[in-house]
């Protein structure tokens, strides 16, 4: 795993952080992949480009064939929104999103209810080491 952008000391966090919760196996697919942090700007227009949506979003997954997982693109200044909407520090909400994004990459969706709840379950599972509960879960409360 690779992270690249952002700042010295998010990227450090973040690797350590990842690396820790992904020392169980996600899939049985290639477990090599990048996380690139970066800005608004060019999450919108990724989303814009490869999912037909104008808009800003926190992060995006990207697969990819091969050795290689794929790519996971996450805005810093959305993350820092989230953080601060959600309590978490931007270290514990970067780590959320990336490991929500390395799922996505393993073959999960959150699209159907079923996907949801598999999905779910294992983001819990995996951020359970740093006491953090799953981005869906905590989204799923706003909602209601």
């Amino acid at each position: 795993m690779t992270v690249r952008g952002g700042t010295a000391a998010l990227r450090s966090v973040l690797s350590r952080r990842l690396a820790a919760c992904l020392r169980r196996p996600v899939s049985r697919r290639a477990a090599e992949f990048t996380v690139l942090l970066t800005g608004d700007s060019e999450l919108r227009s990724l989303n814009r480009r490869y999912r037909g949506k104008d808009e800003v979003t926190d992060v995006l997954s990207f697969g990819a064939d091969g050795a290689n997982l794929g790519d996971v693109a996450i805005s810093v200044p959305a993350l820092a929104r989230k953080s601060r909407n959600s309590g978490l520090s931007v270290a514990d909400e970067a780590l959320t999103l990336a490991v929500h994004g390395r799922l996505h990459l393993g073959g999960m969706d959150h699209a159907t209810v079923r996907g949801y709840a598999s999905m779910r379950r294992a983001e819990e599972s995996l951020l359970a080491r740093h006491r953090l509960r799953s981005g869906l879960e905590r989204a799923a409360e706003e909602v209601e």
